[in-house]
């Protein structure tokens, strides 16, 4: 069954991938479900930020090339699941149930209000010199208030069904406090 990769209008545009051809998206088979995708116009690159429509994680990855930006799509959450300390094979697990990868609109308002704050967060964090391993490290912190709270980072661990203690201990050292 495979998953949905919500593509902003902008980078559609950029892929040369016309919206009306675009199939009608199925339910996600994999645990973290859908994704929206946009661009990050960020110098000296362009970024793909991409946010979970279940638990509102966002992470980033170079852009280029545009063409294949829905096959690295995969890849590029495999690598920050392991980051954050997902174990290889819960991560693999979940990055395979994705394929097929379809394309589609992004409508979520909510996500897409993510989205923008995300996207302003990581433009900030790399004037100021950070890498994109530390944006996705920062963004892993994020908290959310409505419809609950949690941080993102806990509550894809949560959704993968993993305990979410390491991704706890890596966001807690990112804003300056005791890992435990």
């Amino acid at each position: 069954m495979g998953s949905v990769l919500h593509c902003a209008a902008a980078l559609l545009k950029a892929m040369r991938v016309a919206p009306a051809a675009l199939p009608s998206p199925e339910r996600a088979s994999n645990a973290l479900g859908a994704w929206s995708v946009t661009l990050i116009h960020a110098r000296p690159q362009k970024l793909a930020l991409a946010v979970c429509h279940a638990s509102r994680h966002g992470f980033v990855f170079p852009a280029a090339p545009l063409a294949t930006l829905p096959e690295r799509f995969g890849p590029a959450l495999f690598g920050l699941l392991v980051m954050l300390g997902a174990p290889v094979d819960a991560a693999r697990r979940e990055v395979d149930a994705m394929q097929p990868l379809a394309l589609a609109p992004t409508a979520d308002r909510g996500v897409r209000a993510h989205m923008g704050q995300y996207a302003d967060d990581v433009r900030w964090r790399l004037a100021g010199g950070a890498g994109l391993a530390e944006c996705n490290l920062f963004l892993a912190g994020n908290l959310v208030l409505r419809p609950a709270v949690f941080h993102v980072g806990e509550q894809t661990f949560t959704l993968l069904g993993l305990d979410p203690a390491p991704v706890r201990r890596l966001t807690r050292v990112r804003v300056g406090l005791s890992p435990d």
